[in-house]
């Protein structure tokens, strides 16, 4: 049975690619964000679940937990809105069973700034540095990975814009 924590579903966009890939083995999926989580189609889906939580604290688990409890813990254009994405990726990590993934969805160039209008003067959550003000280039989201002890870059596909990655 598996056990999935996206930080950051906001609009549920993800959640609604990532359901329909898993649901034969879903147990449970928790759908977590800072804001509002607009389900939408998905809502009062007997596995699926939301929570609010800050990407900036570590990932609660249940009491009594030892160790992990989830399988797989994603964030689509998500994580890069935490303080510092090093520690953020050491609470991903520490939420998951032995075995567990990390997969992350994030954009890699500038053209966020154009698209969105948020960067470091709107948003001034980043505490590191970044190339783009809360966004980094691949090659930084590369370095940062290397640098968490326990979480290793297994697989990326990427376009010039966009990034997926599995930790």
């Amino acid at each position: 049975d598996l056990s999935v924590w996206e930080g950051g579903a906001g609009s549920c966009g993800f959640t609604r690619r990532v359901v329909p890939l898993v649901e034969q083995q879903l147990e449970q999926y928790v759908c977590s964000d800072i804001s509002a989580i607009r389900l939408g189609t998905l809502e009062g889906h007997p596995k699926i679940s939301s929570s609010r939580h800050n990407l900036n604290n570590p990932i609660e688990l249940p009491k009594g937990t030892e160790g992990g409890l989830y399988h797989l813990a994603l964030a689509n254009n998500a994580i890069h809105t935490a303080g510092d994405v090093k520690e953020t990726l050491h609470f991903f990590r520490d939420s998951l069973v032995d075995g567990g993934f990390i997969l992350l969805e994030e954009q890699i160039t500038d053209a966020c700034l154009y698209l969105w209008g948020l960067d470091n003067f709107i948003w001034e959550t980043a505490r590191d540095k970044r190339s783009y003000g809360l966004w980094m280039a691949w090659s930084e989201w590369q370095t940062l990975i290397a640098a968490v002890e326990g979480v290793e870059l297994l697989v990326a596909h990427r376009s010039p814009y966009h990034v997926t990655m599995l930790l």
